[in-house]
């Protein structure tokens, strides 16, 4: 995957990218998987949660990773490759580097951890609780203790599914 990361032509499949949405605005970072004429495929996660998540990994704590994650082509404004820029490393380098692993390794051991946290998720969700709860009682992906604006578990278990 490095190989197309490293290839200067374009933005092709493997390659991380930043991920600009329009309607509601979102940026999303993550390895890129298909750019058709319906939308885009990116396997990664919202940017605001980046740095929980790096922070998570770095720690051996839990936290809800990549995600596969499509979005049509009408709300894609820009999509940018993850580049390091006036010696400021790109996401990926920091993730490398924070971690202590490659991106390659986190796509594979992130898949394996899913299940598991998705079972704790389905419990909460079947008991009401929302993210602001569950962060607070078991200290898992929000550490703020916060509920991020219109997010509820059953929404992460709809886009999971």
């Amino acid at each position: 995957m490095n190989e197309t990361r490293d290839a200067g032509s374009g933005i092709g499949r493997g390659a991380t990218v930043v991920i600009v949405l329009h309607s509601p605005r979102e940026k999303c970072w993550g390895v890129l998987d298909e750019i058709s004429q319906a939308g885009v495929f990116l396997r990664g996660l919202d940017l605001n949660a980046f740095d929980d998540w790096v922070s998570a990994v770095a720690h051996g704590e839990p936290f809800i990773g990549f995600g596969d994650l499509f979005f049509p082509m009408w709300r894609v404004e820009r999509i940018s490759r993850d580049e390091a820029a006036g010696g400021v490393p790109s996401l990926y380098e920091q993730v490398e580097r924070r971690t202590g692993r490659t991106i390659d390794e986190l796509l594979q051991t992130d898949s394996s951890k899913l299940a598991g946290a998705a079972f704790m998720f389905a419990f909460y969700v079947l008991r009401g609780r929302n993210l602001t709860g569950l962060s607070a009682q078991r200290g898992l992906p929000l550490r703020t203790g916060r509920k991020p604006k219109g997010l509820t578990l059953r929404k992460i278990i709809v886009l999971q599914a």
